[in-house]
């Protein structure tokens, strides 16, 4: 029999018990109030002397799980496997919790987010900390089928290439009696598949940083590990090598990320909940091993393979498969967003995933050059418009003479594509160089903006166009506004003393008083063109930031032939509105065709190239890009 003691115990735990999950349940918006209200109990009934279940807060997550899907009645696994559970916590981030990367569902937004952060489209993030204001994870469904193996000093790492490089062993294997490696030398030359866990300390970092996850639960693999997850540890890339040394483990039984993501809390929720980009999932061990042996599967090993073991489909299938899964309702595209059927965002995730994380072996090299171009980075010399003379046209090698005309890549994969969307298909004058850098003017971007020249009774509106990212100051009294260039094109004007001759080309750079001056004698027109902003190149030592661009074959030089036919089409642009954004494009790009060698004779080349699973070609790919970047960036 229970003595009286014993039942008011029991009643006084089932009480606070109660009492506390009431609480949390009301404290906390219905999302989150299971994980919460279970936590704050387990927490609040741990700090006193009851004789509470002897359980970790880890073991709770099952039980956490199961509350889950009893009150929305459904069950917590959709595998077939009764211990697989995955759900939605709210705005509740812990160490283990997934947080999924879902578009925008105002297309506005989702084009701006695919432009600038295409990489963490629909993305699974596990998160490793999360603490009171920052959040780190890494990126989960981005494999690559390039390899990490330690450098020659045993002091480094060193990315190398499939199937190429020189790779003694391939993945699964050890060292020791039994196992393939017999010396430390061989191990030095193994190679570990990399996963692209974030751009922060990322594959092309000058300092990357590996984390490596694993299952392995021996003595010395814990000592070496943090757990993320009940049996899931996290570890250096030297722990994962000691590892294997002591012949505990072999390279495949790590997964390797280069990279992570990281988040100040309040700009985390910040795009949460005013944008929904993020949704926080809580999921057992088994559904997250599940994914990422998924993506782990290589398909000259295996015969059956999951397609997102191919890189180039950055991990789309595991991603629908855990969004299933929890019922989440990813936004979709309306149909005049889509291109030939497809999703903009997804093709441009597939051509970052087929240009970063996947090698070709018809490619010369994996870590592609990027292009010198700097962006809202000036030097003091060109920061203000004072400094700006035009009287000063500098010309620092044969490259970088002022007054040559440059042409973008006319390459089957535009090199902006990630870095610029804005210089694809642009056309740069260059107007002058120093010893640190070189600086133009995109010439076929017009804006949606005028500038009003009063000039008595001749005065004239001119459109400003986008001449760059670096703005040129200028002081207006107490304060700094942005500074307009003015450069016209006529022969005859410049010989009558209008502006002065941007090198030896037809181009004169003008003041705008010289501006008022022509229209107000009635001498100038439509001859002029304004610009706001100018493009800078980085100069290297002796090389041309320009010059080297162009031996990269980012920018071609166009023939001084062809530049009065290309001047001519770009003064046919007008102000720049959504009704004629199309037009003025086609007129952009009508300038940058007749800038090639050939002119108008240029021969149409079908591309083959296509992005990844798909029927559209990488330049019209390209092409959009470049569409939606000035409708979110010029037009207003």
């Amino acid at each position: 029999m229970r003595t009286l003691v014993g039942v008011v115990i029991e009643v006084t735990v089932v009480v606070y018990f109660l009492t506390a999950m009431v609480s949390a349940w009301t404290t906390f918006p219905p999302a989150n109030r299971f994980g919460r209200a279970l936590e704050q109990t387990v927490r609040s009934l741990a700090s006193k002397d009851h004789d509470a279940p002897d359980r970790t807060l880890d073991d709770w997550r099952d039980f956490r799980a199961a509350l889950v899907c009893g009150e929305t009645g459904q069950s917590s696994n959709n595998s077939g496997s009764n211990e697989q559970w995955a759900y939605e916590t709210g705005d509740y981030v812990e160490r283990g919790s997934i947080v999924l990367s879902v578009p925008s569902s105002n297309a506005y937004l989702d084009t701006i987010d695919s432009l600038n952060s295409i990489c963490y489209r629909k993305a699974i993030v596990l998160v490793l900390d999360a603490g009171p204001r920052f959040i780190q994870g890494i990126v989960l469904n981005r494999p690559s089928n390039v390899g990490v193996r330690e450098g020659l000093d045993g002091n480094s790492m060193e990315l190398c290439r499939p199937g190429h490089g020189e790779l003694v062993v391939e993945l699964g294997s050890c060292i020791g009696d039994g196992c393939d490696l017999q010396t430390e030398e061989e191990v030095k030359s193994a190679r570990w598949k990399v996963w692209f866990g974030g751009e922060c300390g990322g594959l092309f970092s000058d300092d990357p940083q590996i984390i490596c996850l694993h299952t392995i639960d021996t003595k010395r693999a814990t000592s070496l590990s943090c757990e993320v997850l009940p049996g899931i540890y996290s570890t250096t890339f030297a722990g994962a090598e000691s590892i294997v040394r002591a012949g505990e483990a072999t390279q495949s039984d790590f997964w390797v990320f280069c990279g992570y993501v990281g988040w100040d809390v309040d700009i985390f929720y910040g795009e949460m909940f005013e944008e929904g980009l993020w949704h926080i999932v809580s999921a057992d061990t088994s559904t997250v091993l599940e994914e990422l042996n998924m993506l782990r599967c290589e398909e000259e090993q295996e015969e059956e393979c999951d397609i997102d073991s191919d890189s180039r489909n950055a991990g789309l299938h595991v991603y629908d498969m855990l969004a299933k899964r929890i019922g989440l309702d990813v936004p979709v595209e309306s149909q005049d967003e889509l291109i030939e059927g497809h999703s903009f965002g997804d093709l441009l995730l597939h051509e970052f995933a087929t240009a970063a994380l996947s090698f070709s072996d018809a490619d010369e090299q994996f870590n592609v050059a990027q292009p010198n171009l700097l962006r809202g980075i000036v030097s003091s010399e060109s920061s203000s418009a004072l400094d700006y003379d035009p009287a000063v046209l500098m010309e620092r090698a044969q490259g970088c003479k002022a007054g040559t005309m440059l042409r973008a890549s006319s390459g089957e994969r535009s090199p902006y594509l990630f870095t610029d969307q804005g210089i694809h298909k642009s056309l740069i004058l260059l107007l002058r160089a120093n010893e640190e850098s070189t600086e133009g003017v995109i010439l076929n971007l017009v804006g949606s903006t005028v500038i009003e020249l009063e000039a008595g009774p001749k005065s004239i509106e001119l459109p400003v166009r986008y001449g760059g990212s670096v703005n040129l100051s200028a002081e207006d009294g107490d304060s700094e506004t942005v500074e307009t260039l003015f450069l016209h094109g006529d022969i005859d004007l410049g010989k009558s003393g209008v502006g002065t001759q941007v090198g030896k080309s037809g181009f004169y750079l003008c003041s705008k008083d010289e501006v008022i001056q022509a229209v107000t004698s009635g001498v100038a027109s439509k001859s002029f063109m304004a610009f706001q902003g100018i493009s800078i190149w980085a100069n290297d030592g002796d090389i041309c930031g320009v010059e080297e661009d162009v031996r990269n074959d980012f920018f071609e030089r166009v023939p001084a032939s062809r530049e009065r036919a290309v001047w001519d089409k770009l003064l046919e642009q007008e102000l720049l509105t959504e009704g004629n954004l199309v037009i003025n494009t086609r007129l952009g790009r009508k300038a940058w065709s007749l800038a090639s060698a050939d002119g108008e004779n240029e021969k149409t080349v079908e591309s083959n190239q296509y992005v990844f699973g798909t029927d559209v070609q990488t330049k019209t790919l390209a092409d959009e890009a470049s569409l939606r970047w000035m409708m979110t960036n010029i037009l207003s």
